[in-house]
């Protein structure tokens, strides 16, 4: 079956142009719900998601410093919205604003989410990328209108946990390739691998929130032996500013976290490599990196640091201060 088309140019220059491509119109896959996969009754009970008023009030309630760090101004924003003040409505409040969502759903997503979790307060890292794991994936589909039943979102969600995480025993023989693929034949097996899960197929061909897409492509490739298992994110958003790519790349000996952020046209890398690299080596992949990117004038800013083995991704969400508003206004 067709799946919706990647260009692989995305991956050399031409950022703006490519992430575009990634959405163009002319899916040809499946149309209806896949049977069994999707439950949406519970959707018809939620809070109406009043973008103009409600949230910012609820927001000006919460922010009572000049510059608030995120991670306190979710806390305070979820006691405003009397809800518990730990790590799930943290988690999807940071989820909620990356969507574009309304804080009034903060209770109906952390329901969702705990429908397969025993606890909303993870205690080991492991624990903690599971439930960010399950928290994302709630919010993401109902971005897209959509309710998953708990076994199809903990299906899901496993698109969304580190590579350290990964359960490879159950994957399939890839082929070794003696020369690295061309962009055509890169694509193809993308769309191969991607569109063998029909469910997945019909998630990324439904539009979000505002038009905007969320679209995930997990695939595998080997070349002279060496094999990489890589999931590949993609935010666009049709209305307003801001572009998010996220790739998760895991070989034998090394994983990576890529994050490619665009606003107003400009977009700004950050690449995280685990196990740790020497301040040496960091410089030289940063070169590397350069190189990489040079066919696009649009990357303003390239950043390679050391990573995490479990890398969090609320705490990347948390890492730039909100804006305050007072309460007068």
């Amino acid at each position: 079956m067709p799946g919706t088309k990647i260009p692989i140019g995305l991956i050399n220059s031409g950022v703006t142009a490519k992430l575009s491509e990634l959405v163009k119109p002319g899916f040809t896959g499946q149309s209806k719900t896949p049977k069994g996969i999707l439950s949406s009754p519970a959707l018809q009970n939620l809070p109406p998601q009043d973008t103009r008023d409600s949230p910012v009030k609820i927001i000006a309630e919460a922010a009572r410093e000049p510059v608030l760090p995120a991670r306190e101004f979710f806390m305070q924003t979820a006691a405003a919205l009397r809800q518990p003040k730990d790590p799930l409505s943290t988690a999807l409040l940071a989820f909620v604003r990356f969507f574009s969502l309304s804080p009034t759903l903060l209770g109906y997503l952390r329901r969702e989410t705990l429908a397969s979790l025993k606890s909303a307060s993870p205690g080991s890292p492991k624990e903690t990328a599971v439930l960010e794991s399950r928290a994302l994936a709630a919010s993401a589909a109902l971005d897209k209108g959509l309710s998953l039943s708990p076994a199809i979102l903990e299906h899901y969600a496993r698109y969304f946990v580190p590579p350290a995480l990964w359960d490879k025993s159950s994957q399939q023989e890839i082929p070794d390739r003696v020369e690295a693929p061309s962009a055509e034949e890169l694509e193809a097996l993308i769309e191969e691998q991607t569109s063998a899960e029909d469910f997945l197929d019909f998630l990324n061909y439904l539009p979000g929130k505002n038009g905007q897409k969320w679209l995930v492509f997990p695939f595998c490739i080997k070349v002279k032996d060496t094999e990489l298992r890589v999931f590949l994110r993609v935010l666009k958003k049709e209305y307003g500013e801001g572009e998010n790519l996220i790739a998760d790349i895991s070989g034998p000996k090394r994983q990576w976290r890529c994050f490619i952020r665009g606003r107003a046209g400009k977009f700004r890398a950050d690449i995280r490599v685990y196990p740790e690299l020497s301040v040496r080596s960091l410089k030289i992949l940063s070169k590397k990196a350069e190189i990489f990117f040079s066919g696009s004038e649009e990357i303003e800013e390239i950043l390679v640091q050391n990573g995490e083995e479990i890398p969090s991704w609320v705490e990347d969400l948390y890492n730039e201060p909100l804006p305050f508003i007072d309460k007068e206004v």
